[in-house]
């Protein structure tokens, strides 16, 4: 699909994002704003400090205003302590993003770059273009972009579960079981996030949505978390495993987008939320 050759000019598409994100006016924390899905950039003193994606900006943002709730202010708080200013001195700056909010909260990470953000993705290549204006374009056709990466997608081979062969990049990945697709998923590292469903069920939901919705097995609780299955059943599931296939799909630009489409779509058995 024509449309979906943005990827090859995701680096471009990224930086004209994060221009147009800086170009935004400072606003409060705790303004008022519609929902909309969107990226951030929390600074002070008109210094980035923090950089955020959501489905739902203005949600996300009554939350980091709130001390108590606010990711970035309580790690601003562990570096600076009592030389820490008020919550209320940071301002935000928004863009409304109908694709390509996971990849440009990281390439806004990596290249402004934002203290404040644990995760500093060290793979990421740092990297500022000159503004070619193209961000606007890419928001005003994401429906298509998006429709055009789906039949990209669907159309891609499957392939025996193997973490060692699937691509070291971010992207999206389906997995099936007896062809019927029952889990899709999105991550920085398709190989990494493969081979993290491959190990230990206290990391992987979906690993935990096998056992207890597929071969109804009960979580147990070790130290206060309930995200253990025995030894026995960890093998089981295993097993089980190796009788799916897997579509790895690598996407430099869209991918949360992507999956959020192919979710609601087809509704897969095993993407449920709080397990």
């Amino acid at each position: 699909m024509e449309q979906w050759s943005i990827q090859k000019s995701a680096m471009q598409i990224l930086s004209d994002g994060m221009h147009e994100l800086l170009r935004q006016p400072y606003r409060r924390l705790d303004s008022m704003m519609s929902p909309m899905p969107g990226n951030y950039l929390i600074s002070l003193d008109k210094k980035g400090m923090y950089a955020g994606e959501s489905l739902d900006i203005a949600h996300r943002l009554e939350q980091q205003s709130k001390p108590k709730t606010s990711t970035f202010y309580k790690n601003y708080l562990k570096q600076f302590g009592f030389e820490a200013k008020s919550i209320t001195d940071f301002k935000v700056q928004t863009i409304h993003t109908k694709l390509g909010r996971k990849e440009l909260e990281e390439f806004c990470i990596v290249n402004i770059p934002t203290p404040l953000n644990k995760l500093q993705l060290d793979k990421k290549i740092k990297v500022v273009l000159e503004d070619m204006g193209t961000w606007n374009d890419i928001q005003d056709n994401s429906s298509i972009i998006i429709e055009a990466g789906i039949q990209e997608v669907l159309s891609s081979p499957r392939q025996k579960w193997d973490f060692t062969h699937v691509p070291n990049e971010g992207g999206i990945y389906l997995i099936y079981y007896n062809n019927e697709l029952i889990y899709i998923g999105e991550t920085s590292c398709i190989s990494e996030r493969i081979k993290t469903h491959s190990g230990q069920t206290y990391f992987s939901a979906f690993r935990r949505n096998c056992g207890t919705i597929l071969l109804n097995f009960t979580l147990k609780e070790k130290n206060g978390k309930k995200r253990y299955f025995t030894e026995e059943e960890d093998s089981q599931i295993d097993s089980f495993l190796k009788q799916c296939t897997i579509v790895p799909f690598p996407v430099s630009i869209g991918r949360g987008e992507l999956e959020e489409r192919l979710i609601k779509e087809f509704s897969p058995l095993l993407n449920k939320k709080g397990v």
